[in-house]
């Protein structure tokens, strides 16, 4: 006998062991076995016993699943992998629901899983999925942390979810015209052949899927997060037999990681699956899209930005003219026009060349720059990072210039010229609201260096540390990161935390931040695979672009669904408050478009 508590907004009590939470709202009936740890097993119209789900193991729920590096565990004779899952082992050794919670027609669960092979209970991984029914459709939310050490080296396949159907569904259908999405272009209808048969990962150009029957008829996911799906079926097996498909990503797993993603099932004909879920890209199209804007050609100069190779961008700036520099830690200095679109060289890559001061730019020699900025005259001012110098190129005669820094990595010179002082290792700039002042941080060895614009002589702020990333805001605050938020020096030299404890996950890795024109504070959280905005009047950290995996694809997407590889610097247009992002190890540039009262 199965237990269920069904909620129609009323709850009522389970009795017995196996214990099933059934989601109806009069128009779908959605079912999760919380002795599978919350994972769904059970999707049909309304009160019916027509399940359209396939839940022969605890493998075949919809749930979160994710693979690592192999571990010497055997699963039923062939060697596997590390693979946490949500429902528990082959065995039937069910994952442990640390805590449930239903509100409506919609509940939480959050999960401890269990080791797929070995059926040990995985204790550096948790799960939470927030599942609601909507009118006709299930929408899920899902967010894994992983807190394990290990640094999994083998970039996987993830299933975002996994969903198996009973083997009456038998088409899948989806669409695959790329220039045609959401139009009425033609689908495609096919029958996958069994596990491993060549074709069975396919490109879905609307990000959805279904599975239909002979009448049309079936189940649908809608997977933001990606184009890709694979899919598969089993058809001689009796009891086993199913239809199955999952969206992929594919990344591998790092410590502290934190991995969100959402996806849609809705139940109906084909046409009927198609409609409903170009409705929700149509209401989803307001929010934030993420774009390369530079990056991923082969051309070295002198070609529109996107068909230039940019190689580990670490800083962006931009000069009164909307012209976007670029510097990389491969030591170059690029350039792209505001006008054509056209990349252009600043400084070559000649790091061990000497440091080539009072000559043009394009002959100098940078090492692994980190950073740019530039004033209010365009003018261009570099962290020069293991040269241990501040360079300045003039915006008129395009001649460099060291503006601070001896080369020295000790730390010396305060009270005098800027250009005679050690500065140590350097990795962040910011200017005051109007340039007379420039900021210079590096490490907590370094302190946060201050040159006076005017007279050059070069300070060290008090009551703060130094830090690898700092900030500037227009009223002359200066933030440095914490773990849940900022430290903020005001500019009475007054310091204090401001922090959100309840940020999920924690900032780590922070390689740069900025302040936007509303004085919020940009982070390029870099070992999230994110870009976070803390809010400084609320305390509060948000996502603006990334869903926690290291990895390039979701790119053109929606900006939380997008993959991003250790983002090392994040800048507004200073016109259009645009984000721009140095996607440093996808060797790339993006952009989001922010919208007037956007987050």
């Amino acid at each position: 006998m199965i237990a269920a508590l069904i909620c129609t907004g009323i709850a009522t009590q389970a009795l017995s062991a196996e214990h099933w939470i059934y989601l109806d709202n009069g128009h779908i009936r959605l079912g999760m076995n919380m002795d599978a740890g919350g994972s769904i097993g059970w999707l049909s119209p309304s009160r019916s016993t027509d399940n359209l789900l396939n839940a022969y193991d605890h493998g075949r729920y919809v749930q979160q699943s994710f693979y690592g590096d192999k571990d010497g565990s055997d699963w039923n004779g062939k060697p596997w992998c590390y693979n946490p899952v949500q429902g528990g082992s082959w065995k039937g050794e069910p994952a442990t629901v640390l805590e449930s919670k239903v509100e409506g027609h919609s509940l939480y669960v959050k999960t401890r899983p269990r080791q797929w092979a070995s059926g040990e209970e995985v204790n550096d991984m948790i799960m939470e999925q927030w599942h609601r029914v909507d009118g006709g459709l299930a929408r899920l939310r899902y967010r894994m942390t992983y807190t394990g050490t290990t640094a999994h080296q083998s970039r996987k396949h993830q299933e975002l979810p996994a969903v198996f159907v009973n083997p009456q569904r038998h088409m899948l259908v989806y669409c695959d015209a790329k220039e045609a999405a959401w139009t009425d272009a033609p689908l495609t209808r096919k029958q996958p052949g069994p596990p491993g048969t060549q074709g069975n990962i396919f490109h879905s150009s609307e990000r959805w899927a279904a599975w239909v029957d002979a009448r049309d008829q079936g189940i649908g996911i809608l997977f933001p997060h990606t184009d890709m799906a694979t899919s598969y079926r089993v058809s001689d097996s009796g009891v086993g037999d199913c239809s199955y498909l999952a969206p992929l990503q594919t990344w591998a797993l790092q410590p502290g990681m934190s991995f969100e993603f959402e996806a849609v099932l809705a139940l109906g004909t084909t046409e009927q699956i198609r409609t409903v879920f170009g409705k929700i890209v149509q209401q989803t199209a307001e929010q934030p899209l993420v774009e390369i804007i530079a990056g991923g050609g082969r051309a070295v100069e002198n070609k529109p930005a996107t068909e230039c190779q940019v190689t580990q961008p670490f800083g962006i700036a931009f000069d009164p003219q909307d012209n976007m520099f670029i510097c990389e830690e491969t030591h170059r200095i690029l350039r792209v026009d505001a006008k054509t679109g056209l990349l252009t060289v600043v400084a070559a890559a000649k790091p061990r060349g000497p440091i080539d001061d009072a000559g043009p730019a394009r002959d100098a020699s940078f090492n692994a720059p980190h950073n740019l900025i530039a004033d209010t005259a365009g003018n261009l001012y570099i962290a020069d990072t293991f040269h241990h110098r501040v360079r300045r190129i003039d915006a008129q005669t395009g001649i460099i210039a060291t503006l601070a820094g001896n080369g020295d990595k000790e730390i010396s010179g305060d009270g005098g010229p800027a250009v005679a002082a050690g500065l140590g290792w350097i990795a962040c700039l910011a200017f005051n609201h109007d340039c007379t002042q420039l900021t210079i941080s590096g490490d907590s060895k370094s302190g946060i260096r201050v040159v006076d614009m005017s007279t050059g002589l070069i300070s060290t702020l008090t009551g703060i540390s130094g830090s690898r990333a700092h900030a500037v805001d227009s009223k002359g605050n200066v933030f440095i990161p914490t773990r849940f938020g900022m430290r903020m020096r005001s500019s009475d030299g007054k310091v204090q935390t401001l922090e959100d404890n309840t940020a999920i996950p924690p900032l780590a890795g922070v390689k740069h931040l900025w302040a936007d024109r509303d004085d919020n504070i940009l982070i390029a959280d870099a070992s999230n695979h994110r870009i976070r905005k803390f809010i400084v009047a609320e305390r509060k950290l948000i996502t603006l672009v990334g869903n926690g995996a290291k990895g390039s694809e979701g790119v053109p997407g929606p900006a939380l669904q997008a993959l991003l590889g250790e983002p090392h610097g994040v800048v507004t247009h200073p016109r259009t408050g645009d984000l721009y992002i140095a996607d440093s190890r996808n060797h790339r540039v993006l952009r989001v478009p922010i919208k007037p009262n956007a987050p």
